[in-house]
């Protein structure tokens, strides 16, 4: 498991400024030799609303979307994760999709918050139950495909075998290890 952060995705609407500006560089410095042992790529971006609702991606890889989805469900947050379909989202999954790795986009859109991209979007509008459910889906992924050697079929592509990189937003992370600390009996 490899966690990448990404800087320079999303700088508004600012003419002159290019989108998903760092993962597309860090595909671009992939060695094919490197890009061939990814097995997927997993983005977490908006996961901390208060009334979180994470519709399916549509340009997201497929297999990779269902295990996610399946995961979520199973843990009973079927209410966060919904079966409906959002838009195609232009994100830091993009690089990776056009190089043939599987990649899924877990975004709140469709419609975005009401304050997003204003001076409204603080952290006041983000939530710990959000984080810990998007972390515990995440948590359970990773533990029941780091191990095995579970491919996602790019739609369309062939898939490597070997790496499952991570792209995920420092809150839910620091919010995993928050809560993983706080459990009763954890030293």
């Amino acid at each position: 498991v490899e966690l990448v952060f990404f800087d320079a995705e999303d700088s508004g609407y600012y003419e002159g400024w290019s989108w998903i500006v760092g993962s597309t560089h860090y595909v671009a410095e992939l060695p094919p030799e490197r890009r061939s042992t990814i097995r997927a790529m997993v983005l977490l971006d908006m996961v901390g609303d208060a009334n979180l609702q994470l519709k399916r991606e549509l340009s997201s890889t497929r297999s990779l979307q269902d295990q996610v989805w399946s995961i979520a469900a199973s843990l009973g947050h079927d209410d966060v994760f919904l079966s409906s379909y959002g838009g195609s989202i232009i994100d830091d999954h993009r690089p990776f999709l056009d190089c043939g790795i599987p990649a899924l986009d877990i975004i709140q859109h469709d419609p975005f918050p009401w304050y997003w991209h204003t001076l409204e979007d603080t952290p006041d509008k983000c939530a710990a139950g959000s984080l810990e459910a998007v972390g515990r889906v995440i948590e359970a992924f990773v533990a029941q495909t780091a191990h095995q050697s579970t491919t996602f079929e790019p739609d369309g592509l062939s898939a490597g075998p070997v790496v499952l990189t991570l792209a995920i937003a420092a809150p839910v992370l620091v919010a995993v290890l928050y809560l993983r600390c706080r459990r009763p009996g954890h030293k």
